[in-house]
């Protein structure tokens, strides 16, 4: 089940909250549920034509709230 957002949404990564930071960049963002024992995957499409946006390190740990609700 795959799930797109275009309204109320938070990103947290690494426990800080990088939501302000992303919204005038944030292109596209995904969440896909997988059944049973497969794992759970989001992506961020961001414009940042610039380069200026600072990547997380490795399995920096996200959180995906939409709606109010976590998703991912």
């Amino acid at each position: 089940m795959s799930f797109f957002i275009s309204g109320n949404y938070r990103v947290t990564i690494g426990g800080q909250d990088v939501t302000n930071r992303f919204r005038p960049l944030l292109k596209d963002l995904k969440v896909d549920r997988s059944a049973k024992e497969a794992s759970d995957s989001c992506s961020l499409t961001l414009a940042d034509k610039d380069g200026l946006v600072f990547l997380p390190q490795e399995r920096m740990p996200v959180s995906i709230d939409l709606n109010n609700q976590w998703a991912f």
